[in-house]
């Protein structure tokens, strides 16, 4: 019986045709913060959910995370969970109505959002890293 070559699969970083480099155990364990998201938007022009970035994200257990949170958006999240085009670009919306458009003076939907970002993903071992690894490497390749 003859061994079965494999191919190595190689990771890229979604929605650049880049590889996807290892990180040091640092680097894997950085917490993620609305500072640090803030800084990457600012250094590569974009917002980090806008298709690049957002797709780390298990959105669907992350809008039941934000039902428990923000009980008073419950219906309005459900109607993204229900929709078949659902994403979290819409629930940036949704934050962005309810709690103010972007502002450096006070809260917003925009600091209230990626705090929960922040505060899921740090929870989750393999986004966490997914993310880093993202916000690490294509920051880098823009300084």
């Amino acid at each position: 019986m003859g061994q079965r070559e494999t191919e190595s699969k190689v990771e890229e970083l979604e929605g650049y045709n880049i590889v996807a480099k290892a990180l040091t155990e640092e680097e894997k364990n950085m917490n993620l913060t609305v500072e640090r998201f803030g800084e990457y938007m600012r250094i590569i022009g974009e917002d980090f959910l806008d298709g690049r970035g957002g797709g780390y994200i298990p959105w669907r257990v992350f809008v039941g995370f934000l039902m428990a949170k923000e009980p008073q958006l419950f219906d309005k999240l459900l109607e993204v969970l229900n929709d078949t085009f659902g994403e979290l670009l819409k629930v940036q919306e949704i934050f962005d109505k309810e709690f103010g458009k972007w502002s450096d003076e006070k809260e917003c939907g925009f600091t209230k959002l990626y705090g929960y970002i922040c505060e899921f993903c740090n929870k989750t071992y393999h986004t966490k890293y997914k993310i880093n690894r993202q916000l690490i490497q294509i920051k880098e390749l823009y300084e």
